[in-house]
């Protein structure tokens, strides 16, 4: 879709898969923003081999991926991580402040790393949120849409509540979808026009029977383009 004015949202990594993709546990999705015409990856599931599989699948390049955003350490996340940057050591990496010493210790020094404590704009209408949560410090992306904000979460551990909130921060919320975690606070989704769950979220039934309009299922192998 060049030269179209939107995002293209690629899910390359979720326990679910559509037929002719790999599934495994953890998350991970493609950005195609059409407004900078960058390729942005947030989070690398839990391996390499079913995240470059499902890469290929989508006709995505390693060597075209520009930036990576790893919403929390854990490795259903950051798995695949170490391979992809020993592939294409150009990318840039954001993650949050806390736990940015964590994986420069890891990494190759040539890696640009990027620690997130505050909303941060990071390509043509993309933001990083607010680093959130203590135990389990995470951020999630923002992509500023011409109907509202889209929300794109790694797990919510920091409760998916507040993350909205962070988000509220740009504008009126368009469309949620990632791990959503042990999320029950139904009342937070209210108003949002698209709501998919997947990866972690463990009241994924509860949130399609409150929101039957709204709710959209994804895995591994959906697109979704606002």
């Amino acid at each position: 879709m060049k030269g179209t004015q939107n995002f293209e949202i690629m899910i390359v990594f979720d326990n679910n898969a559509l037929s002719g993709f790999k599934s495994g546990w953890g998350f991970g999705a493609i950005i195609v923003n059409n407004y900078s015409n960058n390729i942005i990856l947030f989070d690398t599931g839990s391996g390499f081999p079913k995240l470059a599989y499902n890469l290929n699948k989508f006709n995505i390049e390693i060597e075209d991926i520009r930036k990576i955003i790893i919403s929390h350490t854990h490795m259903d996340h950051a798995g695949g991580l170490m391979s992809l940057i020993t592939m294409n050591p150009n990318i840039e990496l954001y993650l949050a402040h806390s736990k940015k010493d964590y994986l420069s210790n890891q990494i190759p020094s040539d890696v640009k790393v990027y620690g997130i404590k505050d909303i941060t704009k990071i390509d043509k209408k993309i933001y990083c949120s607010k680093e959130l949560g203590t135990g389990i410090p995470e951020i999630s992306l923002f992509l500023k849409s011409e109907k509202g904000i889209v929300i794109i979460t790694g797990c919510a551990h920091p409760g998916l509540e507040n993350i909205i909130e962070n988000a509220k921060d740009l504008g009126k919320i368009r469309a949620v979808l990632g791990g959503f975690h042990g999320f029950d606070k139904y009342f937070a989704l209210e108003g949002i026009d698209l709501i998919a769950p997947c990866h972690c979220t463990s009241k994924t039934k509860k949130i399609r029977k409150n929101f039957p309009n709204n709710f959209v299922e994804i895995k591994a192998g959906s697109t979704l383009i606002f």
